[in-house]
């Protein structure tokens, strides 16, 4: 290396050779078809950085020569996912300050989110990824929205675990009689390209534990009738467009829908065999057991174990169609209803054809 690491640098390098390597050829995951590639001077300069006599730096520095050695006898055609790394300086002071901001975790669930572009741009992947994580410049809106059909409406700018596509989503609730109603969340970013913000959407859903009220929804009655569509939920619509009037107060009117993260289809099917075969190892007689002592409300530390793996089993198992959907075509299937129904977006580009992302204008009404 040219220029040497600083101590912050070098942590982060030490961290990426026994979390992100050794994590992505651990069974768990199995995402042994990422292949990160150093330049070879690179690598040897590596060597002075790791105490060789620790298994974790030995296998991880196997592993770079290796994938090494397969990028440059690489033949058309080669379905092997090589993330080349020009800059190793610059990789690792962006993904030190990535760190920084998010923590160690992020060094495994970050490639996830890379498109076919940014296998060879990796560090403009992670100057992107970084600018996500600036403040959101909808902080200053205040968080009482006003009445929105014959309900208080407030939404909340809230932080997402690590492994999601984004490290930011939106959630909109609705008020009434000491009730509430939330509307799925809006999971986007916002970062300043060529002088404008342009704000990125990666997915519309409702999370683990959504509140819900029938009070609430009936009173939508209406109002989701005339949405109503047959592809998408018409509460996915009610949250965009109440998401793009935010956006609009803040005279953002670029969006960018990314519609093709790489590595995410392969990562969730693998982890569904995983889990499945994790609960069952469970026989029919302990799945019995277990399911009757949560009835009655035991508290057991194996049981919880079963409920965490059964939880994953419902959540994950078979999922990775559905999965992929809804980050792609359901995701598109919004965006369609919003136009059809308001009129108030532009299509830019054909999506799947012309480019990997969707580009989307906000019209003024």
């Amino acid at each position: 290396m040219k220029e040497k690491l600083s101590y912050k640098e070098l942590e982060t390098f030490k961290l990426f050779m026994r979390i992100t390597i050794n994590e992505i050829s651990n069974p768990l995951y199995s995402l042994d078809y990422i292949k990160f590639v150093f330049k070879e001077e690179d690598i040897k300069d590596i060597e002075d950085y790791l105490d060789l006599d620790i298994d974790n730096y030995k296998n991880a520095l196997e592993y770079l020569k290796s994938n090494l050695d397969g990028y440059n006898n690489r033949k058309e055609g080669d379905n092997n996912l090589y993330i080349y790394v020009d800059d190793i300086k610059r990789f690792f002071a962006l993904l030190t300050r990535i760190k920084s901001k998010t923590s160690f975790k992020i060094l495994k669930s970050i490639w996830l989110r890379m498109n076919v572009y940014d296998l060879n741009n990796v560090n403009d992947f992670l100057k992107k990824e970084l600018d996500f994580l600036n403040p959101s410049i909808l902080k200053g809106i205040p968080s009482d929205l006003g009445m929105y059909y014959n309900c208080d409406l407030t939404y909340e700018d809230e932080n997402n675990p690590d492994f999601f596509e984004t490290n930011k989503h939106i959630k909109f609730t609705l008020h009434k009689d000491n009730k509430i109603h939330e509307l799925p969340v809006v999971h986007y970013a916002i970062r300043s390209e060529d002088d404008k913000n342009i704000c990125y959407i990666y997915g519309i859903q409702n999370m683990d534990g959504t509140i819900k009220s029938d009070d609430i929804k009936e009173e939508l009655k209406e109002y989701r009738k005339a949405l109503r569509n047959g592809k998408v939920s018409p509460e996915m619509v009610m949250s965009l467009e109440l998401f793009l009037e935010l956006l609009k107060v803040k005279d953002i009117t670029n969006i960018r829908v990314p519609l093709l993260q790489i590595f995410n289809y392969d990562y969730h099917e693998r982890l569904s065999i995983n889990h499945k075969n994790k609960y069952d190892e469970y026989t029919d007689s302990e799945k019995e057991k277990y399911d009757n002592m949560n009835i009655e409300d035991a508290q057991d530390e194996k049981l919880f174990d079963y409920l965490f793996t059964k939880e994953c089993n419902e959540r994950f198992v078979d999922k990775q169609d559905i999965i992929s959907k809804n980050k792609t075509e359901r995701l598109v299937d919004i965006f369609m209803v919003m136009e059809e129904k308001y009129h108030n977006i532009e299509f830019l580009n054909d999506p799947f054809i012309e480019d990997e992302n969707l580009n989307i204008k906000i019209l003024e009404k």
